[in-house]
């Protein structure tokens, strides 16, 4: 059964700190390809989704709000271990992230790569009403 719990930065044990930038080194880092820091000091300051089967950490996804950098929430680092894909767990925590994120009136706003559009409309179809949901999708 896969276990949900949101975080804020210092609630972290080193244990589950470490597994989270492992998860998000290997998918966003390694896996895409992508030439980016994934360490942005925005952490700090974020929530955190982490998805777990016991000890095991198969999932994980970053909500933030607006603040003086950003006049919009959004949610990103959305990473599901490869054994896990296919199952619905991308979903679930896109859907977690835009209600942990409705829970206050503001507008979202994300950027990905552009071949995951498809993947984030079809999962903004069960978003709340409450707030407006603008993509940015990049190469």
């Amino acid at each position: 059964m896969i276990e949900f719990r949101w975080y804020r930065f210092g609630e972290f044990g080193s244990q589950e700190l470490y597994s989270m930038l492992a998860l998000r080194q290997e998918i966003l880092v390694v896996e895409q390809q992508s030439p980016y820091s994934d360490l942005d000091f925005v952490d700090q300051t974020a929530s955190h989704l982490l998805a777990k089967i016991g000890a095991e950490l198969v999932a994980y996804a970053r909500c933030t709000w607006p603040s003086e950098e950003s006049a919009f929430a959004s949610f990103g680092r959305v990473v599901v271990s490869k054994q896990y894909r296919g199952t619905g767990l991308g979903k679930e925590l896109v859907q977690r992230s835009l209600a942990r994120l409705g829970e206050e009136s503001c507008d979202i706003v994300i950027g990905a790569q552009l071949y995951l559009e498809k993947f984030y409309c079809i999962s903004d179809s069960h978003a709340m009403a409450s707030h407006t949901t603008m993509w940015e999708f990049r190469i």
